[in-house]
């Protein structure tokens, strides 16, 4: 990142006007000493920002930048905005930055392990122009697996909804014939516990972490996505898969990537770069077609809308799954509903 220094404590991109940053910054500490009070970043508590609070600060900084601020300047007018939550965290970003820390550094403790791929993405060295770009890089990928997250919720709410209904009709009729016993009550609890979790973890984000982990055609998705987003910002092919490599969790994807980049670097081919499974059907013919123009813009594409089809094929799978298990599960208490209305009919006279 292009720097300057003001008398070793104030740290700023290049084009910013550094001069207008400080005083703002100095004003602001002053007026929360003459209250005798500590400055705000001192006494609030850094906490990791969920996948909704990302996206609104990185909307912001994207809205604030468009409109022709500067990064700092967009993160004073965070800093004193009305939404105490992100305010407290420009407030914590500002205190580092004026410390001589990096943006990107300063980031990092406010990343959960599933957001650590933004902290690859972030740029040491870079304008506002570009940084810019990287910011809607990550903004893009954070809408695309909140989305994800929104249709594996919606794909379960159903089902749940079953397993309740089963449930509580069981209870009733056992409140009915005065026999409901603790056990019942416990089961049931449970039952609410489990979906409550499983329905937190995929708002949050959390349950398509842990699919890219089993699931490689979401992970290879999600490369193609942001190989894409980094290209049409400008990104060379190779910064970009090095910057992307940098951002993976996956072990195995990682040093894939770095072996891709590496070919690359040294000349080879587009083919004996790219790992053959990344691309599927007729990706692949257009990666070898690109040796030849030059052009790997369509093979790209392809493998892209590839490995999204036969990742959405996959959640079909979980969708049908998930309502059949939930019909088994609830078939077992209408049949217990059932035993318990009809077992005195059966039995002998």
């Amino acid at each position: 990142m292009m720097t300057h220094n003001i008398d070793n404590t104030f740290l700023f991109i290049d084009g910013e006007d550094a001069k207008t940053i400080e005083t703002n910054f100095n004003l602001r500490i002053l007026s929360n000493l003459a209250t005798d009070k500590e400055p705000t970043y001192h006494r609030q508590k850094v906490t990791r920002l969920t996948s909704a609070k990302l996206i609104t600060l990185f909307q912001e900084l994207l809205n604030f930048m468009e409109l022709g601020m500067t990064l700092n300047e967009s993160i004073d007018n965070i800093a004193t905005s009305n939404n105490k939550k992100l305010s407290s965290t420009c407030l914590y970003l500002l205190q580092q930055t004026t410390n001589g820390i990096s943006l990107k550094e300063a980031f990092l403790p406010l990343l959960s392990r599933k957001h650590r791929f933004i902290y690859g993405l972030l740029p040491n060295n870079t304008t506002q122009e570009n940084f810019k770009k990287s910011l809607s890089i990550i903004l893009e990928n954070l809408i695309s697996k909140k989305t994800i997250s929104t249709q594996l919720a919606k794909s379960i709410y159903y089902p749940f909804f079953i397993i309740q209904a089963s449930v509580l009709s069981l209870i009733g009729s056992k409140l009915l014939e005065d026999q409901l016993e603790l056990t019942m009550v416990t089961i049931y609890l449970t039952i609410c516990l489990i979906q409550g979790v499983i329905i937190q973890q995929t708002l949050t984000g959390k349950t398509v972490y842990f699919l890219e982990r089993f699931s490689s055609s979401l992970r290879y998705y999600n490369f193609f996505e942001l190989l894409s987003s980094s290209l049409k910002s400008g990104e060379s092919l190779q910064n970009s898969i090095k910057n992307i490599a940098n951002s993976t969790q996956n072990k195995h994807q990682k040093k894939q990537l770095f072996i891709t980049y590496h070919k690359l670097k040294l000349g080879f081919g587009y083919t004996e770069s790219f790992p053959r499974s990344w691309f599927l059907g007729e990706s692949y013919l257009a990666l070898v077609n690109s040796n030849k123009h030059g052009n790997i813009d369509r093979a790209l594409l392809l493998a892209s809308a590839l490995q999204k089809k036969r990742w959405l094929y996959i959640l079909s799978i979980l969708n049908k799954t998930a309502p059949t298990l939930s019909l088994l599960i609830a078939g077992f208490f209408v049949a217990r509903v059932l035993l318990n209305i009809y077992s005195p009919l059966m039995e002998p006279y």
